[in-house]
């Protein structure tokens, strides 16, 4: 046998007795190639879409962090002024304090406890 110079005989130039049970192909087949291309770019196409959510969820997040703090703020503002804290958050908005109550991002909702003047965020 001729040896190939890589550990063992070169699969191309094994006699013919032997290539009867072995394959004759050296390489892979067209087919087999875009199977496993096709499987590459549909794991690809998944794990863009979940990266998109993430990073969607997490814009999310910065903005809903931001409104809080605009909404204690004017929840501080008010109790400085009435000397009590307001019903509600839309309180804010009738009394002045705010322009509009901020609207919630998609993951996430607003919590208020009008009985400490905390204002908070959850997942929904």
């Amino acid at each position: 046998m001729i040896d190939a110079g890589l550990g063992g005989p070169n699969p191309c130039r094994i006699p013919r007795l032997i290539m009867k049970v072995r394959s004759r192909r050296c390489a892979f087949s067209l087919l087999e190639l875009m199977a496993v291309i096709t499987m590459i770019g549909v794991v690809a196409a998944v794990t863009m879409f979940r990266l998109n959510a993430i990073d969607r969820k997490a814009a999310c997040e910065t903005v809903i962090k931001q409104n809080v703090n605009l909404l204690q703020s004017a929840v501080e503002r008010y109790r400085y002024e009435k000397n009590v804290f307001p019903a509600a958050i839309d309180q804010l908005v009738a009394d002045g304090y705010l322009p509009t109550v901020p609207a919630e991002p998609e993951f996430f909702k607003y919590g208020y406890d009008p009985s400490s003047g905390v204002v908070s965020y959850s997942l929904r």
